[in-house]
C-alpha cells in the first residue's frame, strides 16, 4: 500500500511537472498578437465590418484561463463610422473545474464601452447583421421547466463594469436616448449563492427632455435548475430632471422584492416607498408570459397627475384644432387579464379634485369594468361603475353614476371651466356612448341624466333686474342680446331638472327653478358633441314693481358655445306683458268700482222698498 502510495505521487508529480512544462512553453511561443491580421480580416469578410485592435492581447492559462485586451473599437456595417468600442477588458476562468463542467469565472471587468445602435426610417437597425435577424425565420427555444442534463454549472466571483455608455437614436420619430456612466459592481454569482448587486447610470433623453439619475442596490439569489430567480432587499432611487416636470425636479426610492419562477411563470412583487410626489404600497402578482394574467392591489397616499400632464398655451390649443384627431387605440384590452383594486387618499386629475377614491378594476378579452368608482368629492360622494367594451371595432363605454350632496357647480367649473351655477345637491347619470375619439364619444352619448340642486344661483344673469327694468321700456321694446355679466345671479332655494341624451344631445322640458318670489321653467337642448347650447327659458316674478296683483313672464333665449354663451331677452314680450297687466288691472279696478257703485245703488232701492 505504501509503495502504491509512493509511485502515485510520483507519477502525479511527474504528469504536474509536464503539465507546467508545456504550459511554459506554449506561453514563451504563442503569441496571440501575431493573429491579429486574421482576427481582422475574418471580421470583415464575415460581417462587412472594420475591426481595431490597436492594443495588446494578453492570455494566462494557470491557475486560470484569461485574456486581457486594450483599446478595441468596431465599425458600422460597410462604413468605417465606429459603432462599438471598449477601453479594455479582462476576463478569467478558473482551469481545472472546466474539466468537470463547472464554468468558475475569477473576474470580468469591462472600461470604458460604448455601443450606439439605430434604427433606420425603415425599420431595421445596425444590430441586424450581427443578431443575425433574418425575415421569417423561425425561433427555438427550449420548453420551459426542462434543462438539460449535460448543462454547464458557472460561479462567477464578481463582476464590475465601469464608465460605459449606450445610445440609441429613432431616425423615423428623432428620438434619442443615451445611458452614460454605466456603473455596475456585484459580489459572487453562483447558483442557490445569495450575492449583492450595485448599479448606478445616468439616462438622458430627448422627447421629453429628461435626465434621469438611477441607483439599485440590491441581493441576488437564484436556482438555475429550478429556475427561480428573487431580489431581495432592492432599494432603487431615481432623480428626474426637465422643464416640463414640477419644479423642474422629482425623486423617487422604491424598496422591496422581486420573486421571478420561470419554470411556473409566475412573478410577484411588493413594492414601498416614494414614487413621484406619493408614497406607494403595492402588491403585484403575474401569471403567464405569453399572456400574462395579472392581479394588484395598490395603496396611493394623493397623487396630483395635472403636474405632468402637458400645458397647452393658447397658440398650441388652435394648432391642435387644425390637426386632424387621432383616433386612439384600445386592442391592448383584448389581451389584458387583470383583477386588481387601486385606493388613493387624495387625487387631482385635470383640475377635478377628490378623496377617499377606490376604484376596482376588472379586465378580460377586451371587456373593462370599473365597479365601484367611488369618491368623496365637493363636499359630497360619488358611488358608480365604468363599463369598456374594446372587443368590437368600435368601443363602446357605460357610466353609470349618483353624485350626492356634491356642489356641482364648483365641480362643472373645475372640470370644464364653465362658471354657470352654483348649488349643492345630487346628480344621477346613466349615459352610454361608442366611438374611438373623444369627439366621437361626446356625439354617441345617449341614455338619462337628473340634477336636483338647492340653495343654489344662476351665475352670469340677474332676471329679477331684468324684470324691474321693464318698468322703463314704455311703449318700446324690442330684443336685446346680453353678454354673461361677472357678478350677476339669480339666487334660487330649489332647481330640478332631467335630461334625455340622444346623439350626443341633451335634452330636457321639466327645468324648475324656486325662488320666494321666482318661477323659472325651460325646455332646450345642450348639444354636448360641439359644446354648445340653445334653451330657453321663462322667468316669472311675483308682485313685480310694475303690478300689484297678478305675476310678470321675462323670457330668456341662452345660446352659443360653451365659451361664448349669450342671453337673448325679448324686452317687447316684456313690455307687452306689462302693458296688458296694467290694462288688466284698470279693468278689474273698473269693475270693482261699478260693483260698488251697484251695491250702493242696490242698497238704496232695498231701503225704498222696505219703507
Amino acid at each position: 500500500m505504501k509503495k502504491l502510495l509512493k509511485y502515485g505521487l510520483l507519477g502525479f508529480a511527474i504528469a504536474l511537472v509536464l503539465i507546467v512544462g508545456v504550459v511554459s512553453y506554449f506561453m514563451a511561443t504563442f503569441n496571440p498578437n501575431a493573429y491579429k491580421p486574421q482576427i481582422i480580416q475574418a471580421v470583415k469578410d464575415n460581417q462587412n465590418r472594420i475591426l481595431k485592435l490597436d492594443g495588446d492581447i494578453k492570455l494566462t492559462i494557470f491557475p486560470s484561463i484569461g485574456a486581457k485586451v486594450d483599446r478595441v473599437s468596431l465599425s458600422e456595417h460597410k462604413s468605417s463610422k465606429e459603432f462599438a468600442s471598449i477601453e479594455s477588458a479582462r476576463v478569467s476562468l478558473a482551469l481545472l473545474p472546466l474539466f468537470s463542467k463547472q464554468v468558475v469565472v475569477n473576474e470580468v471587468v469591462l472600461n470604458g464601452v460604448k455601443v450606439h445602435v439605430v434604427k433606420f426610417r425603415d425599420g431595421k437597425t445596425n444590430l441586424d447583421d450581427l443578431t443575425g435577424k433574418q425575415e421569417n425565420k423561425e425561433e427555438t427555444r427550449p420548453e420551459v421547466g426542462t434543462r438539460p442534463d449535460e448543462a454547464i454549472k458557472f460561479d462567477i466571483a464578481g463582476v464590475t463594469i465601469e464608465n460605459t455608455e449606450l445610445s440609441y437614436r429613432d431616425e423615423s420619430t428623432g428620438a434619442q436616448y443615451a445611458v452614460k456612466n454605466l456603473n455596475l459592481k456585484t459580489g459572487r454569482i453562483a447558483n442557490g449563492v445569495p450575492g449583492k448587486i450595485s448599479l448606478d447610470a445616468l439616462i438622458q433623453a430627448n422627447k421629453p427632455q429628461l435626465d434621469i439619475a438611477a441607483k439599485l442596490k440590491t441581493g441576488l439569489t437564484f436556482d438555475l435548475e429550478k429556475q427561480l430567480y428573487q431580489l431581495e432587499d432592492m432599494d432603487f432611487k431615481v432623480i428626474v430632471t426637465g422643464d416640463m416636470l414640477p419644479n423642474k425636479s422629482v425623486s423617487s426610492e422604491i424598496k422591496g422584492s422581486v420573486q421571478v419562477d420561470a419554470a411556473r411563470e409566475t412573478v410577484q412583487v411588493n413594492l414601498h416607498g416614494a414614487l413621484l410626489q406619493s408614497q406607494v404600497k403595492a402588491k403585484l402578482e403575474l401569471k403567464g408570459f405569453a399572456e400574462p394574467i395579472i392581479r394588484f392591489d395598490v395603496d396611493v397616499d394623493q397623487f396630483d397627475a395635472d403636474l405632468y400632464l402637458p400645458k397647452k398655451s393658447a397658440a398650441a390649443e388652435k394648432k391642435s384644432e387644425a390637426v386632424p384627431e387621432e383616433p386612439y387605440d384600445l386592442t391592448a384590452l383584448r389581451k389584458l387579464n387583470l383583477d386588481g383594486s387601486l385606493r388613493l387618499g387624495s387625487l387631482k386629475v385635470a383640475n377635478v379634485k377628490s378623496t377617499l377614491l377606490r376604484i376596482d378594476v376588472k379586465a378580460n378579452k377586451g371587456l373593462l369594468n370599473i365597479n365601484p368608482l367611488s369618491a368623496n368629492l365637493y363636499q359630497g360622494s360619488l358611488n358608480g361603475s365604468i363599463a369598456v367594451n374594446a372587443a368590437q371595432a368600435t368601443p363602446t363605454f357605460t357610466v353609470k353614476q349618483n353624485l350626492s350632496g356634491v356642489q356641482v357647480g364648483m365641480l362643472i367649473k373645475d372640470a370644464v371651466d364653465l362658471d354657470m351655477i352654483e348649488g349643492k345637491g345630487n346628480v344621477a347619470i346613466n349615459i352610454a356612448t361608442q366611438g374611438n375619439t373623444v369627439s366621437g364619444l361626446k356625439k354617441g352619448l345617449s341614455g338619462t341624466a337628473g340634477l336636483n340642486l338647492a340653495d343654489g344661483a344662476i351665475k352670469g344673469i340677474n332676471l329679477g333686474k331684468l324684470v324691474h327694468g321693464a318698468q322703463n321700456l314704455g311703449q318700446g321694446g324690442g330684443v336685446a342680446l346680453l353678454k354673461p355679466v361677472a357678478g350677476d345671479k339669480t339666487d334660487f332655494t330649489e332647481f330640478k331638472a332631467n335630461f334625455k341624451l340622444n346623439k350626443g344631445v341633451a335634452h330636457n322640458d321639466d327645468l324648475l327653478v324656486k325662488s320666494q318670489s321666482l318661477r323659472i321653467s325651460g325646455n332646450g337642448d345642450v348639444d354636448i358633441g360641439n359644446s354648445s347650447i340653445n334653451y330657453a327659458v321663462k322667468a316669472t316674478l311675483a308682485d313685480s314693481v310694475d303690478v300689484k296683483k297678478g305675476s310678470l313672464t321675462v323670457p330668456v333665449q341662452l345660446s352659443g358655445t360653451f365659451a361664448d354663451l349669450k342671453f337673448k331677452v325679448d324686452y317687447g314680450a316684456v313690455a307687452a306683458d306689462v302693458a296688458k297687466q296694467k290694462i288688466d288691472t284698470k279693468v278689474e279696478e273698473k269693475k270693482e268700482e261699478l260693483k260698488q257703485q251697484l251695491q250702493e245703488k242696490l242698497k238704496g232701492g232695498l231701503k225704498d222698498l222696505f219703507k
